[in-house]
């Protein structure tokens, strides 16, 4: 019985096996991860009932997130992508909104988002609970 080894098969087709799975590798590890939408029950303003927060809104539109500060400022954002994770300790849901300013420096918004009781709050300040304004 004659062996392929001789003929110089099983190099290359070694070569060929771990350059496809060194791809797939690859693949997984730095293929962004797939963009959520927001859902509708989250677009629109948001307000505080937080006395520091009174005077600051939260406007998330399907593209721009934007945030009306203390300061009388406005912050608009342009959103670039939407993560979405469910949380282990609650039914709250977080959203990682990355988003971009005016002059291009990229942002991450982390947002929870509570759908039974229609609140959001901050990654960094689950304490202040933002309501969304009632429509007229």
């Amino acid at each position: 019985m004659k062996s392929f080894k001789n003929k110089g098969f099983a190099k290359p087709m070694l070569y060929a096996a771990a350059a496809i799975c060194l791809g797939l590798v690859l693949f997984f590890v730095f293929w962004p991860p797939k963009t959520q939408q927001l859902p509708p029950n989250i677009l629109g303003e948001w307000y505080s009932d937080d006395p520091r927060y009174q005077t600051c809104f939260v406007t998330i539109n399907a593209d721009s997130f934007i945030i009306g500060g203390a300061d009388g400022n406005i912050y608009p954002y342009r959103i670039k992508s939407i993560t979405a994770e469910d949380t282990a300790d609650s039914k709250d849901r977080l959203y990682t909104l990355l988003c971009e300013d005016p002059e291009g420096l990229e942002l991450a918004f982390r947002l929870y988002y509570d759908a039974e009781r229609g609140m959001l709050s901050y990654k960094n300040q689950r304490n202040i609970i933002w309501l969304k304004a009632k429509k007229n």
